[in-house]
Order: structure tokens, then C-alpha cells, then sequence
């Protein structure tokens, strides 16, 4: 972790390497990590591998879960979405669904980014409905709704940014969403506000700059 905050990526990869070949028992190594560690070096084939093999073995959500990130991490969507999907069924019950990574609302946020990243932004709006219902205070898939809808075209779009910020002060890019939507409208003043607010937050984003230069000139 010290070497990626530095930028080090080929130290922080060869140091993964290195831990990856050492004796599995000594490092209580599990197939999930044998799994994230292949990811990371981006061997995501080699990973995929791993977890259906230990799916055919004992079929789990966990596992059916970081099969899907595993996909989306390749740019693998629709296999993404079919490993959520199949995840969320082996939820049903309440046993099946504790000491998992994620919530099922999060996983149904999963399957709205892999439907937006194949351009299927209907079936996307769908999941992420999914997501908000099964948890109200999930603001990332308040945010993603609303990106959604503005491609749609639906004036609704800047409702869901207003309801992601009031559940998460911090998200930033709500804020420059925000400002893309007043300034579209003509309401310049309130889109020049919002990026105040996102330079606030963050102050090192050159995109906030450019927002905000664009509006005043």
C-alpha cells in the first residue's frame, strides 16, 4: 500500500508477486486471496480461473460476488452481470446472505455500472431503482441515477444529485454533476456555486477549474 501511494507500481507489483509465491499455508492463503492477488497483477483470466474453480467446488455469494468485480475489472460486463445476477440468487435466504462483502443493494449498483458501461442505460436505471430501494442512504447509486438520467434526458437527473448530497456532504463529483446541469439550463450562478463547492472538497481536481473557468468566461 505504501508503494502505490507513492506511485510505485511496478515495486507494488513485484512485492505482490513475491508474496503470491511464497508458501500459501504460512500466508493462510484462501482461494479469495489467491484470486484478488491475480487481479491485481491484472491476470484477471488466470483469476477467473481460480474462483470458478472454487465455485464448482462450493458454490457461494461471496465468491459469485468477487467473480463480478473480477469481470468488470476486464471490461467483461456482460459476464459481470450474469455472475451479480447469479450472486443475488443465492442471497435469497437470510443465512446465504450474511458475512458477505458487499449488500444487495450494492450489488445491484454493480449491475447498473456493468449496464452502463454496455451502453444499456434503461436496463441500468432499473438496477440502480433496485439498489435505492433495498437501501435509501446508498448515495453513489443516487449519484450513477442521476448520470443515467441525464443521458436519458430526464429532468429528474439533478433530483437524484440533490438526494445523493443529502445523504453524502462529501461526493464531490454530485456537485460538478450538478454544475453540468444548471449550466445546460442557462442558471449559470448556481452551476459556478456548485463547482465552489466541489473545489472546496477537493481542491486539486483540474476538471472543478475547468468546469468553473468555462462558466465565468
Amino acid at each position: 500500500k505504501l508503494l502505490l501511494r507513492k506511485g510505485q507500481l511496478e515495486n507494488a507489483a513485484a512485492h505482490v508477486r513475491y508474496a503470491a509465491q511464497l508458501d500459501k499455508a504460512s500466508l493462510g492463503s484462501s482461494v479469495m486471496q489467491q484470486a484478488v492477488v491475480e487481479s491485481f497483477l491484472h491476470n484477471y483470466d488466470q483469476a477467473v480461473a481460480i474462483i470458478n474453480s472454487a465455485l464448482q467446488r462450493a458454490p457461494s455469494p461471496a465468491l459469485r460476488i468477487l467473480a463480478g468485480r473480477t469481470h468488470m475489472k476486464a471490461k467483461q460486463y456482460e459476464q459481470a452481470i450474469a455472475s451479480f445476477e447469479a450472486a443475488l440468487q443465492s442471497m435469497a435466504t437470510p443465512v446465504a446472505a450474511t458475512n458477505l462483502p458487499c449488500s444487495r443493494a450494492e450489488v445491484y449498483f454493480f449491475i447498473g455500472q456493468s449496464y452502463e458501461e454496455l451502453e444499456q442505460n434503461d436496463r441500468a436505471l432499473t438496477a440502480y431503482n433496485a439498489a435505492i430501494r433495498r437501501d435509501p442512504r446508498l448515495s453513489k447509486a443516487y449519484y450513477q441515477r442521476g448520470l443515467v438520467r441525464f443521458k436519458l434526458g430526464q429532468s429528474r437527473s439533478v433530483t437524484d444529485y440533490n438526494r445523493a448530497l443529502a445523504v453524502n456532504p462529501n461526493l464531490f463529483q454530485a456537485y460538478l454533476s450538478r454544475a453540468a446541469y444548471y449550466a445546460l439550463n442557462k442558471r449559470y450562478t448556481k452551476a459556478i456555486l456548485n463547482c465552489n463547492e466541489s473545489a472546496r472538497l477537493q481542491p486539486y481536481s483540474v476538471r472543478t477549474y475547468l468546469y468553473r473557468g468555462a462558466l465565468k468566461y
